[in-house]
């Protein structure tokens, strides 16, 4: 099954890359993942190389491969090529899928959630309009933001981010949070990850 995808994502994960997006015609969120179990289900970086972030691609889907923490997840085919077909600027993601306003960030203002928490999320990426971000801890790689005028500070994973060795600071941006599908370590929380900063 061949589905149409706009790359929202294209970050760092354990093991590989996360790739998550929207579907081009419903703008619902996709989250693509492989059956890789030492990756955690990330692609590889040659799986992701004939695309980045905006653009427009085809994609063939084995299945959807839901879990109880990551709905949006769809399995590719890494037999066939993921081919680009266009880009999209972020004037249009946004008329197909306007930044969302939940009351906060995945449940708190936390950097993590409880597995208790986990269960009253009802996906695994988000797009926010958020003030003041900046990037000033560039060792951590963590981000402060204003939300609805609460502040949060978490990891950063957007390799155009994370990688700098410059301080940033935005005005407002636009964001993608996303929730892991486990925790890093046994015992440990879910930590949110901003996976992309789009300026503005």
């Amino acid at each position: 099954m061949k589905r149409d995808i706009v790359i929202l994502t294209r970050s760092y994960k354990r093991g590989g890359l996360c790739v998550a997006g929207i579907d081009a015609k419903t703008g619902e969120w996709v989250r693509l993942v492989s059956s890789d179990v030492k990756s955690h289900g990330a692609l590889t970086s040659r799986t992701a190389s004939s695309f980045n972030v905006l653009d427009q691609v085809q994609v063939e889907i084995e299945e959807a491969r839901p879990t109880p923490y990551q709905p949006e997840n769809l399995l590719v085919d890494i037999k066939q090529r993921i081919i680009k077909t266009g880009t999209w600027n972020l004037e249009q993601v946004l008329n197909l899928h306007p930044a969302e306003d939940p009351d906060y960030i995945f449940v708190n203002t936390n950097r993590a959630l409880s597995e208790k928490q986990m269960s009253e999320t009802d996906g695994s990426l988000v797009l926010v309009h958020v003030d003041n971000f900046s990037i000033t801890d560039i060792q951590r790689r963590h981000a402060s933001f204003l939300y609805r005028g609460n502040s949060y500070y978490l990891s950063v994973t957007d390799p155009m981010y994370r990688g700098t060795s410059e301080e940033t600071s935005l005005d407002s941006a636009y964001l993608v949070v996303s929730l892991p599908d486990e925790p890093y370590e046994e015992n440990d929380p879910y930590y949110k990850f901003v996976a992309k900063v789009f300026p503005g």
